[in-house]
């Protein structure tokens, strides 16, 4: 704006130029002065999480993740598993480790979860549990010759597997075979017209003796293990030995005793090489190789026993072993491979991810499964069968919305941002500033069109922001401008009321003020809008004078001339 600066003192001859002066400036154009301002910058925390590369053991443990953010992102930390016990700690701010405890793993699979923290994602694995099976009847069954049935119940973890082997037809296994866990096994026997007989079955591994009295002969009693001289104590270290599947010859076995022994095996794959002996001694064995699941038996001096626990020799592949899964979901089946004599059970380890068909079976296979709609940012889940595993990766939600960049009015106005994304994602609308406000669509899941509203601008420039997801509308509204009329005053040395307008939005604020003494602001101001404002200047008694007046952060000048002559 141009402005007129009168100073010094004039003759009538030289206020007369300045009126023309002024004449002359009074068609300049008014100016105004714009202000931008922008909103809050939202700062988002950067997370990694590093896990250690290690699966936790099925007796249960600890994990620890390195968490590594910026030094202000405060977070919290949880797991999508029951069995994950505690994390330590569970909330905090910056970089630091977490602990993160499980329980043991009844399951013989293994099995994961996911920890969530904020946005970001680590994965815990744990081992399933070594398949051991306890056999009830000391390895026996007794029965008359008349039909009739009888049952061995099978003690086992969960999901591990076992059937029953019946070499002869007189024996039947009418029900609970094969089976999963503990579980009971039905046997029905036929009656017997001839001599007494026996046969051997295998139960869930294990060698499990039937004798059947015949009509002739009853059947003799199974000679009891002959009791320890007296004063004869056994001692057999180690307790337990574990064996790999492949067999072959397992580490001596310490015995301990002044006495002579004789020892014996409850299993049929385990050879004992040196059986009897007296006095303290070096056991050796052989155990057959294994092609089924893991299995346990027993070497047995007098009281003494060493528990000997073979792994399974039941190798499976799956394929594909990594799937990457479209954020509206999918159905799939992997493929399992392995022996035909392997039985096997698959297992989920995601909630989103459910085991449709092919659940259990053995040696080759179909795992049938089906993943759920993401709602939010991507993830990882498993699909294991033993040892082996499908890593199902699913894609994140993502948004875009149109359009990015929005110019509101100074005065009130409303608008409309269409949200895109898939129709399984979840999502809200976040205004960014208090003067944009969401009105209708707000939220999700898929795709809409949101409404909003832009409050009034009461000042400068300025900026705001509506987010779905990570995607951004950035609204910008114009600033307040002001027209001031007129800018310019030349008065007589009388005292006069000066009158001063302003034209603008509606919404926009002003103020007015007298910079001199000898002006007072009598009406107007401060105000809204279109306006007015009335100055009254006093009498001049002196010489010529020149001031300023402040309306709607423009200048008004005010030059008045000297006072007349007496």
């Amino acid at each position: 704006m141009a402005v007129l600066a009168v100073t010094g003192w004039f003759s009538r001859r030289s206020l007369c130029l300045a009126f023309v002066i002024a004449s002359s400036l009074l068609v300049a154009a008014c100016g105004s002065t714009t202000v931008t301002t922008t909103g809050p910058t939202i700062v988002k925390c950067a997370l990694t999480l590093t896990a250690q590369n290690s699966v936790i053991s099925p007796a249960g443990g600890s994990q620890q993740v390195v968490l590594t953010t910026t030094p202000e992102c405060a977070w919290t930390a949880s797991a999508d598993a029951s069995w994950v016990s505690r994390i330590e700690p569970s909330s905090g701010q910056g970089s630091g480790t977490l602990r993160v405890d499980v329980a043991p793993n009844p399951l013989s699979s293994m099995r994961q979860a996911t920890l969530a923290v904020n946005d970001a994602r680590a994965q815990l694995q744990q081992g399933g549990a070594v398949c051991e099976f306890a056999v009830s009847g000391s390895g026996s069954q007794t029965v008359s010759a008349a039909a009739g049935s009888f049952q061995v119940t099978v003690a086992a973890a969960s999901g591990c597997t076992w059937s029953v082997t019946n070499p002869v037809t007189w024996l039947r296994v009418t029900s609970g075979s094969p089976g999963t866990g503990s579980g009971t096994v039905e046997v029905s026997v036929d009656a017997n017209a001839g001599d007494a007989r026996s046969a051997e079955l295998t139960i869930a591994g294990q060698r499990f003796m039937v004798l059947q009295a015949g009509v002739n002969a009853p059947v003799p009693p199974t000679p009891p293990t002959p009791p320890a001289p007296p004063g004869c104590t056994f001692a057999l270290n180690p307790p337990t030995v574990a064996v790999p599947a492949a067999g072959g010859g397992g580490p001596s076995l310490s015995l301990t005793t002044t006495c002579a022994w004789t020892a014996t095996t409850n299993v049929p794959w385990i050879t004992l090489t040196s059986p009897t002996g007296s006095g303290s001694a070096s056991l050796g064995f052989t155990v057959a190789s294994n092609n089924g699941a893991a299995r346990s038996g027993t070497i047995s001096v007098g009281s003494a026993t060493t528990t000997i626990n073979q792994a399974s020799g039941c190798s499976v592949n799956l394929n594909p072993t990594v799937v990457d899964a479209a954020v509206a979901g999918v159905t799939g089946s992997v493929a399992v491979s392995s022996a035909a004599s392997c039985s096997w059970s698959a297992l989920s380890g995601a909630s989103w991810i459910t085991i449709t068909s092919g659940a259990t079976g053995s040696g080759n296979g179909t795992v049938g499964y089906s993943v759920a709609a993401n709602t939010g940012g991507a993830r990882s889940g498993t699909i294991s069968v033993g040892s082996a595993t499908t890593t199902i990766n699913q894609a994140a939600c993502t948004y875009s919305l149109n359009p990015t960049t929005a110019s509101a009015a100074v005065s009130a106005s409303t608008g409309s941002v269409t949200v895109s994304t898939a129709a399984s994602c979840a999502w809200t609308a976040v205004s960014s500033v208090p003067w944009v406000t969401i009105t209708s669509g707000g939220t999700g899941p898929g795709n809409r069109t949101l409404g909003y509203s832009v409050a009034g601008n009461t000042g400068g420039a300025r900026s705001g922001t509506i987010t779905v997801g990570s995607a951004t509308t950035t609204i910008n509204q114009a600033a307040c401008s002001y027209n001031v009329s007129p800018t310019i005053f030349i008065r007589n040395s009388d005292a006069d009321d000066l009158t001063v307008t302003v034209t603008t939005s509606t919404t926009c604020l002003w103020t007015a003020a007298s910079n001199v003494p000898w002006g007072v602001l009598t009406s107007g101001g401060p105000g809204a809008g279109n306006g007015s404002v009335v100055f009254k200047i006093s009498t001049n008694l002196g010489g010529l004078r020149t001031g300023t007046f402040t309306v709607a952060g423009q200048t008004v000048s005010v030059t008045q001339a000297a006072a007349r002559p007496d």
